[in-house]
Protein backbone atom coordinates (compact mmCIF):
# COMPACT_ATOMS: atom_id res chain seq x y z
CA UNK A 1 0.00 0.00 0.00
CA UNK A 2 1.19 3.63 -0.78
CA UNK A 3 0.27 6.73 0.92
CA UNK A 4 0.53 10.25 -0.83
CA UNK A 5 1.44 12.78 1.69
CA UNK A 6 1.82 15.58 -1.48
CA UNK A 7 -1.52 17.36 -0.84
CA UNK A 8 -1.69 16.09 3.16
CA UNK A 9 -1.61 20.04 4.19
CA UNK A 10 -0.44 19.36 8.19
CA UNK A 11 2.55 18.23 10.21
CA UNK A 12 2.82 14.65 10.88
CA UNK A 13 5.94 12.06 12.09
CA UNK A 14 6.45 9.72 9.97
CA UNK A 15 7.87 5.84 12.21
CA UNK A 16 10.28 3.53 10.05
CA UNK A 17 8.87 -0.07 10.99
CA UNK A 18 8.02 -2.76 8.61
CA UNK A 19 4.16 -2.07 7.67
CA UNK A 20 3.70 -2.97 4.29
CA UNK A 21 2.44 1.31 4.17
CA UNK A 22 5.25 3.34 1.91
CA UNK A 23 4.34 6.74 2.41
CA UNK A 24 5.74 9.19 0.03
CA UNK A 25 6.47 12.55 0.69
CA UNK A 26 7.88 15.52 -2.02
CA UNK A 27 10.87 17.09 0.30
CA UNK A 28 13.57 19.65 -0.35
CA UNK A 29 11.49 22.87 -1.35
CA UNK A 30 11.74 23.98 -4.97
CA UNK A 31 13.68 21.21 -4.78
CA UNK A 32 11.00 18.46 -5.41
CA UNK A 33 12.71 15.73 -3.98
CA UNK A 34 10.71 12.57 -3.73
CA UNK A 35 11.61 10.34 -0.47
CA UNK A 36 9.72 7.63 0.70
CA UNK A 37 9.99 5.33 3.66
CA UNK A 38 8.41 2.23 5.00
CA UNK A 39 6.57 2.74 8.41
CA UNK A 40 3.87 4.62 10.30
CA UNK A 41 2.00 7.61 9.98
CA UNK A 42 0.70 9.70 12.71
CA UNK A 43 -0.70 13.04 12.94
CA UNK A 44 1.19 15.45 14.64
CA UNK A 45 -0.68 16.60 18.04
CA UNK A 46 -0.45 20.48 17.80
CA UNK A 47 -2.75 22.58 19.65
CA UNK A 48 -1.50 25.51 17.38
CA UNK A 49 -1.56 24.38 14.59
CA UNK A 50 -1.99 27.41 11.85
CA UNK A 51 0.74 28.92 14.08
CA UNK A 52 2.78 26.23 14.23
CA UNK A 53 2.81 25.53 10.22
CA UNK A 54 3.48 29.34 9.95
CA UNK A 55 6.81 28.90 12.25
CA UNK A 56 8.01 26.53 10.22
CA UNK A 57 7.02 28.35 6.63
CA UNK A 58 8.91 31.26 8.03
CA UNK A 59 11.69 29.38 9.19
CA UNK A 60 11.86 27.05 5.84
CA UNK A 61 14.93 25.08 7.06
CA UNK A 62 16.58 22.75 4.38
CA UNK A 63 14.84 25.00 1.97
CA UNK A 64 16.15 24.07 -2.33
CA UNK A 65 17.13 21.00 -1.52
CA UNK A 66 19.98 21.39 0.24
CA UNK A 67 20.47 19.98 3.95
CA UNK A 68 19.64 21.40 7.36
CA UNK A 69 21.94 23.37 8.90
CA UNK A 70 23.39 23.47 12.51
CA UNK A 71 21.33 26.94 12.81
CA UNK A 72 18.39 25.93 11.11
CA UNK A 73 18.23 22.55 13.57
CA UNK A 74 18.62 24.64 16.86
CA UNK A 75 15.63 27.36 15.28
CA UNK A 76 13.41 24.42 14.73
CA UNK A 77 14.57 22.84 17.80
CA UNK A 78 13.41 25.91 20.05
CA UNK A 79 11.99 28.73 18.26
CA UNK A 80 9.15 25.57 16.89
CA UNK A 81 9.26 22.18 18.23
CA UNK A 82 10.11 23.24 22.23
CA UNK A 83 8.01 26.66 21.39
CA UNK A 84 5.03 24.64 20.50
CA UNK A 85 5.59 21.91 23.01
CA UNK A 86 5.87 19.22 21.23
CA UNK A 87 8.36 16.14 22.90
CA UNK A 88 10.99 16.04 19.52
CA UNK A 89 14.27 17.72 19.13
CA UNK A 90 16.23 17.16 16.08
CA UNK A 91 18.74 14.52 15.16
CA UNK A 92 21.87 16.55 14.79
CA UNK A 93 23.35 13.18 13.59
CA UNK A 94 21.12 13.20 10.26
CA UNK A 95 20.88 16.46 9.92
CA UNK A 96 23.08 16.11 6.62
CA UNK A 97 20.07 13.82 5.32
CA UNK A 98 17.45 16.18 7.21
CA UNK A 99 15.89 18.70 4.46
CA UNK A 100 13.05 20.86 4.21
CA UNK A 101 9.52 18.70 5.02
CA UNK A 102 12.25 15.65 5.99
CA UNK A 103 13.59 16.07 9.50
CA UNK A 104 14.83 13.11 11.07
CA UNK A 105 13.85 14.11 15.08
CA UNK A 106 13.73 11.33 18.19
CA UNK A 107 10.77 11.65 20.42
CA UNK A 108 11.60 12.96 24.02
CA UNK A 109 10.74 10.85 27.29
CA UNK A 110 9.84 11.86 30.92
CA UNK A 111 13.64 11.71 31.83
CA UNK A 112 14.84 13.99 29.18
CA UNK A 113 15.61 17.51 30.13
CA UNK A 114 13.15 20.17 28.45
CA UNK A 115 14.66 23.47 27.58
CA UNK A 116 11.98 26.13 29.60
CA UNK A 117 10.61 28.41 26.50
CA UNK A 118 9.72 31.61 28.29
CA UNK A 119 7.88 32.69 25.38
CA UNK A 120 5.47 29.36 25.14
CA UNK A 121 2.06 29.97 24.11
CA UNK A 122 1.42 27.08 26.21
CA UNK A 123 3.10 28.89 29.10
CA UNK A 124 0.60 31.81 28.74
CA UNK A 125 -2.62 29.96 28.20
CA UNK A 126 -1.59 27.45 31.50
CA UNK A 127 -0.81 30.89 33.28
CA UNK A 128 -4.25 32.52 32.87
CA UNK A 129 -6.06 28.88 33.49
CA UNK A 130 -4.27 27.81 36.49
CA UNK A 131 -3.96 30.94 38.46
CA UNK A 132 -8.11 30.98 37.91
CA UNK A 133 -8.08 27.16 40.08
CA UNK A 134 -5.04 28.23 42.11
CA UNK A 135 -4.15 32.04 42.53
CA UNK A 136 -1.06 31.52 44.55
CA UNK A 137 0.67 28.71 41.81
CA UNK A 138 4.05 30.03 41.34
CA UNK A 139 5.55 30.23 38.29
CA UNK A 140 7.98 27.22 39.15
CA UNK A 141 5.06 24.70 39.63
CA UNK A 142 3.70 26.29 36.19
CA UNK A 143 6.75 25.18 34.43
CA UNK A 144 6.67 22.32 36.16
CA UNK A 145 3.54 21.01 35.61
CA UNK A 146 3.56 21.90 31.81
CA UNK A 147 7.47 20.12 30.98
CA UNK A 148 5.72 17.12 33.02
CA UNK A 149 3.00 16.95 30.67
CA UNK A 150 4.87 17.88 27.56
CA UNK A 151 7.32 14.95 28.27
CA UNK A 152 4.94 12.24 29.15
CA UNK A 153 2.03 13.04 26.10
CA UNK A 154 -0.30 10.32 25.86
CA UNK A 155 0.13 10.39 22.25
CA UNK A 156 3.91 10.28 21.82
CA UNK A 157 5.05 8.87 25.32
CA UNK A 158 4.71 4.95 24.17
CA UNK A 159 7.48 5.97 21.52
CA UNK A 160 9.70 7.76 23.92
CA UNK A 161 13.52 7.73 22.91
CA UNK A 162 12.36 6.90 19.00
CA UNK A 163 13.58 7.99 16.18
CA UNK A 164 11.51 9.84 13.65
CA UNK A 165 10.98 11.76 10.78
CA UNK A 166 9.44 14.85 11.00
CA UNK A 167 7.51 15.93 7.37
CA UNK A 168 5.12 18.66 6.24
CA UNK A 169 3.30 20.32 3.14
CA UNK A 170 6.67 20.96 0.96
CA UNK A 171 6.45 24.66 -0.40
CA UNK A 172 7.04 24.02 -4.14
Amino acid sequence: MRIDLRNYPYPALLFPCTSGMIIEQQTGGLACIQHEIEGMFLPLPVQELPFFIEALTILHPGCCGRTLTFDEACKLDHSVLKRYNLPLEVNQEKRGISTEAWVHVRIMGKDDHWPYQPDSSTLQMYQRFARKIKPNMTREEIVHTIITNTLECPILSDFAGQEAILTWENCD
